[in-house]
Formats: C-alpha cells, sequence, structure tokens
C-alpha cells in the first residue's frame, strides 16, 4: 500500500498515517496476547500430581487468581508484563536483550533496561492511538516524517524476541 499510494512522491499521504497507526495497535495487542498466553502455559504446565507439594484445593485457588491476572492484564507494559510473568515464577527482564543490524554504525546490544523503555514508547504511543489524540509524541521508536510517522526499517516490538526458559514456571515453588 505505502508503494503504491505513494509512488514514491513527495507529499502528505492519507492512507499510510492509518495504516501505520494500524500497525501499532495489532503489534501491541500481539504482545499483549503472547504474554497472556505464555502464562497461561504456565500455569497448566504446574498442575500438581495427586501426590505432588501442593493440594489441588490450594492448585485452584491459585489457579484461579492467577487466571484474574491474566484477564486483567490490560496495559502490557514492561511493568505489568514482568508481574505477571513472576505471578508464575518467572522474571523475564534479564533475558530481553539481543544483538541487531544498526545501520553504518554496525551490531548493537539492546539492553533489558533499553527493551523496557522500548515497550513503554510503544504502550504510549498505542495509548494515544486508542484514545484518539490528533498528533503521536515524538518517541525514539518511530521516525518523523512530515508530521507523520513510519516506522524505522529495523525497528521492532522488544518482545518479538523474548527467549525465555519456562520450564521452570511451577506454582508450587512460589506458594
Amino acid at each position: 500500500m505505502h508503494h503504491a499510494h505513494g509512488k514514491n512522491k513527495r507529499g502528505f499521504r492519507t492512507k499510510e498515517p492509518s495504516l501505520n497507526r494500524a500497525v501499532v495497535v495489532l503489534a501491541v495487542a500481539s504482545w499483549q496476547a503472547v504474554m497472556q498466553d505464555l502464562v497461561r502455559a504456565c500455569i497448566d504446565l504446574s498442575k500438581p500430581s495427586d501426590d505432588g507439594p501442593l493440594p489441588p484445593g490450594a492448585y485452584g485457588l491459585l489457579r484461579g487468581r492467577l487466571l484474574d491476572e491474566v484477564n486483567n492484564f490490560g496495559t502490557p507494559n514492561a511493568e505489568n508484563t514482568r508481574k505477571l510473568l513472576v505471578a508464575v515464577g518467572h522474571d523475564s527482564w534479564p533475558y530481553w536483550t539481543w544483538r541487531q543490524a544498526w545501520g553504518k554504525a554496525g551490531p548493537r546490544t539492546v539492553t533489558p533496561a533499553q527493551a523496557r523503555a522500548q515497550i513503554s514508547e510503544w504502550l504510549a504511543i498505542r495509548h494515544a492511538i486508542a484514545h484518539g489524540d490528533q498528533s503521536l509524541a515524538a518517541k525514539s521508536v518511530l521516525e518523523a516524517v512530515g508530521g507523520q510517522f513510519r516506522f524505522p526499517a529495523r525497528g521492532h516490538l522488544a518482545g518479538s524476541y523474548l527467549a525465555a526458559d519456562f520450564t521452570g514456571c511451577h506454582l508450587d515453588s512460589i506458594v
């Protein structure tokens, strides 16, 4: 659509801002859904055996409480994501790091703090879109282009590279 509509010409494009905003909303919604699915999987994988250390009634109580947390996960910022994952015994923040190409400057390592900042910026953008703000604040995850915005060619939501070992998710380890 970008190429067909603009044909690489200068000037304001009326269709791209809507498409770009939709991409932000869908990317954040995907991040939220992945985090919710991961926690649900941890809950299911943590079901104790009949002779396990956690009585079935206690597991049921914890399961219900954790599913409430999953269902109330409406703002998937870095802090809320960590809180949700810690609830099932996994602190994901140390794993939020990767190396990526960075133009002529060469590869760079994204640190957990930078990943958290990127997630916060994406959430601020999603918030502005969802509430109908007329313009979006300048954020480092976006490139400003004549009053509109586009996504950096190599920019991405930090969570798409989340690599974590969820074998350690056990409800009986957090009781």
